[in-house]
């Protein structure tokens, strides 16, 4: 598990090495926001997640300004949208990482 905290230069970096989630499933359930949209960048805290969340569900961009680097820590998200009401619901890259492993642990089992 790596540090919740990332500097902008490494989330930038760990965001391009996990590009190759887009199109796939956000949980292995069905469920109406099943497909990631987007692996982006975003300030560590919860506000500020919502806030480049919310901005991807509005303009289909994840970045709401261009200041995105004047943050002390980042984190990398993965966005999805819910089919019914094109509302977005957003997760971090270490949480997802974490059902998935969890779900391997639980399959071999």
């Amino acid at each position: 598990m790596r540090e919740q905290s990332l500097t902008y230069a490494e989330a930038k970096a760990l965001c391009a090495n996990y590009q190759h989630l887009v199109g796939h499933a956000l949980t292995t359930e069905p469920t109406d926001f099943s497909i990631i949209e987007c692996v982006t960048i975003a300030p560590c805290d919860d506000v500020n997640k919502w806030i480049v969340a919310h901005h991807f569900m509005e303009s289909g961009y994840p970045n709401a300004n261009s200041d995105v680097n004047h943050h002390p820590f980042y984190d990398v998200i993965l966005l999805a949208r819910y089919r019914s009401d094109n509302s977005i619901l957003y997760i971090d890259l270490d949480s997802y990482l974490q059902q998935k492993s969890n779900l391997d642990m639980t399959i071999e089992a």
